[in-house]
């Protein structure tokens, strides 16, 4: 599925059409899914005029962490895959398997299991996503609850950093799916289990943050998007404690975004320069937090 060029490898036309085409058809199941919950009348949450639905591009659903920079590991076992915007690397000792895919902008080392298979030395945000499309759903997105067919999906936004568990969103025993947590700050972000140890439960958007999945966390069962994954963090990352697991289930409910439109880079695209990173908007959601 890939061509050496010199030192450089790229992604075949139908490894990248794969990917749009998994985009495409996840957006389509998305609005039938927005559609069926406008349908319970007096148990959906409308969305109002000026909020449109904005889903995450839908390759990322093949992953457990996607991270702009290079990334650090201590996790035992990745459930999903990992796109890398850097260098992979690993410490703590364990073994680290990963059984999805893994695109890698730069090399990885340490002690690796790849089962999806490995591809380095490739450009990920020019040939499969834009970074900014995280970017402008981040800005734009709009806290809400919503409910289909008896499904609750919720969609918290932050403005600030800290550590965190499942207890702070009422997200414990969830499987990553129904809850989302939308970053829209540079601060950094540290996840942890909860006071009863419990994993953390809920899908991570942090495109402007350094997120660290501290040791004593245990298991995410979550997507985590974050502009840099485990490394250069000024939060502590907690002592090593047994074997963490990344289970990489994403979000799969409705999410809208306000009055900032998300255009460019929602989407796999072809080939383009590097995406800027431009400091987020803080203002207030729309819709009340839940």
């Amino acid at each position: 599925e890939v061509r050496r060029f010199g030192t450089q490898t790229k992604l075949s036309e139908r490894t990248v059409k794969q990917i749009q085409h998994l985009h495409i058809s996840t957006m389509g199941r998305t609005r039938i899914a927005v559609a069926a919950a406008f349908a319970l009348i007096g148990t959906a949450q409308i969305a109002a005029e000026d909020q449109q639905a904005c889903p995450l591009p839908g390759g990322s659903t093949l992953f457990s962490v996607m991270s702009f920079e290079p990334a650090q590991f201590m996790a035992t076992s990745v459930s999903r895959g990992l796109v890398i915007g850097g260098d992979l690397t690993q410490f703590g000792g364990a073994s680290t398997t990963v059984s999805g895919p893994a695109y890698i902008q730069g090399l990885s080392s340490g002690n690796f299991v790849f089962n999806g298979g490995i591809h380095t030395n490739i450009g990920v945000f020019e040939q499969l996503f834009r970074w900014d499309g995280f970017e402008n759903v981040t800005r734009a997105a709009v806290a809400g609850t919503f409910d289909q067919s008896g499904d609750i999906y919720r969609v918290i936004v932050m403005t600030t950093g800290g550590t965190f568990s499942s207890d702070d969103f009422t997200a414990v025993g969830e499987d990553g799916s129904r809850t989302l947590v939308v970053f829209n700050t540079f601060e950094d972000i540290a996840i942890d289990q909860t006071a009863n140890g419990e994993a953390f439960a809920a899908s991570v958007l942090a495109p402007f943050s350094s997120v660290v999945v501290k040791g004593t966390a245990g298991q995410v069962n979550g997507l985590i998007v974050a502009k840099r994954y485990g490394v250069a963090h000024t939060l502590s990352s907690g002592p090593l404690v047994g074997s963490l697991a990344l289970g990489g289930i994403a979000y799969a409910g409705p999410l809208f975004c306000g009055s900032v439109t998300p255009t460019a880079g929602t989407a796999p695209i072809a080939p383009t320069g590097q995406p800027t990173t431009a400091a987020p908007v803080t203002a207030a959601p729309v819709t009340a937090a839940p």
